[in-house]
């Protein structure tokens, strides 16, 4: 038995977490973000705890779920997800957050994740989630201005006040 054998419960799960939910632009439900994630990181060939870790990586910010509640879904889970979560930094731009979570990923000794695998082990689930998440996005924005809805992108995103 794999993690994955109930995907389709996680699923329904993160759908239902995230109910009501849409994509800024397009109004999509926002659950075809973390799907597209978590199919992302299976294209690639990562093992089931990356791929959940994906379908999973916004309910801490975005829904009610709690960290406990998610550990007691997905006792794997938890940690690679609050790493890549960023609900108390709300504040901050996009750009801070996404350096600090990066840096958060790659800023340990070498020597301490050597003596620790599981750590090093839950830092590379959060850093291909991390990673898939910001591809996700490009790819998302891409699709929208090569669709013609390019001043919505730049309003939607406050570009002109970034460059």
């Amino acid at each position: 038995m794999t993690m994955l054998d109930g995907f389709a419960d996680d699923v329904q799960r993160v759908t239902e977490l995230h109910a009501g939910q849409t994509r800024e632009i397009t109004g999509e439900p926002y659950v075809t973000h973390p799907i597209s994630v978590a199919v992302r990181l299976q294209r690639l060939g990562l093992d089931d705890r990356t791929v959940l870790t994906g379908l999973y990586h916004d309910v801490l910010e975005d829904t009610v779920l709690t960290e406990e509640q998610l550990a007691n879904i997905h006792p794997d889970l938890d940690l690679p997800v609050a790493l890549v979560s960023h609900d108390e930094t709300r504040d901050e731009n996009s750009r801070v957050r996404n350096m600090r979570t990066l840096l958060t990923l790659v800023a340990s000794r070498e020597s301490d994740l050597v003596r620790n695998p599981d750590e090093l082990r839950r830092r590379r689930v959060a850093a291909y989630t991390f990673l898939a998440d910001k591809v996700d996005n490009a790819s998302a924005v891409s699709e929208l201005i090569a669709g013609g809805h390019g001043a919505e992108v730049e309003t939607t995103f406050n570009l002109a006040d970034k460059f």
